[in-house]
């Protein structure tokens, strides 16, 4: 936040464990340092206090307008909202969760997407909370995407770090943007197709994480197309100039 000069933007504490075992770091994703490009220490620090749950909770039974919330990692903090604050997650107009690959292979292991696998149970209550989800998975991440000649064009940290790493990975021509791509849905629901329907997540097995379509159930709203030209122009204007 410092780099894109918003310290203004107050961070909060957030779960250190998923509700069962231990995150999974994804190095061979992300690296050695989790955004391959060095960073300059931190002058501000999380907010003493609430945490993040309790911080979210606040947020939303304060706010004079809907408000819309983007989950872009394991769903840990949002199924601990669902538990310890009911009546405050119920006031989500919608949720946004970059998570899943319904009819797609996944990228940690052959069934799952990294951020449903790190933390199934999460995303299971999350799923069945009845909540006005919207999930962005990839069946929509894999069509938006970065090509490596298209880095040099990047100016800044930003340009750093997405060099760093494409030079992390020399045998990858793209970088899928996932993330930005969940902030589009929020923006931007047009561009995408959505079907509705009930979605299950495994949490055994070696099908662990796995996200897929069940016959019954509490219904989500999940992407199975996206215009990827419009969602990357997007994303260009906002981010990668």
């Amino acid at each position: 936040l410092e780099v894109a000069d918003r310290p203004d933007i107050q961070v909060y504490t957030g779960a250190a464990r998923p509700l069962k075992g231990r995150y999974v770091y994804a190095r061979y994703f992300h690296g050695p340092r989790g955004l391959t490009g060095r960073l300059p220490e931190p002058l501000i620090a999380a907010a003493d206090g609430p945490d993040a749950i309790d911080e979210i909770a606040s947020r939303i039974e304060s706010a004079s307008s809907p408000v819309t919330l983007i989950a872009l990692g394991p769903l840990t903090n949002v199924a601990r909202l669902v538990t310890r604050h009911p009546d405050a997650a119920n006031g989500i107009s919608t949720l946004i969760v970059m998570g899943g690959a319904v009819d797609v292979p996944g990228n940690v292991t052959p069934f799952a997407e990294f951020n449903t696998f790190s933390d199934p149970e999460a995303a299971d209550i999350v799923f069945r909370s009845g909540l006005n989800v919207r999930l962005i998975g990839l069946d929509v991440c894999n069509p938006v995407f970065l090509e490596r000649n298209h880095a040099s064009q990047i100016t800044g940290v930003r340009g750093r770090v997405v060099r760093g790493w494409f030079a992390f990975h020399p045998e990858l021509d793209s970088m899928s943007l996932c993330d930005p791509l969940a902030v589009v849905a929020a923006m931007r629901p047009d561009l995408f197709t959505f079907e509705r329907g009930p979605i299950g997540v495994a949490t055994t097995g070696e099908e662990r994480g796995r996200t897929f379509r069940m016959a019954d159930g509490p219904s989500i709203s999940f992407a199975t197309g996206v215009n990827a030209k419009g969602a990357y122009e997007l994303i260009r204007s906002r981010v990668l100039i």
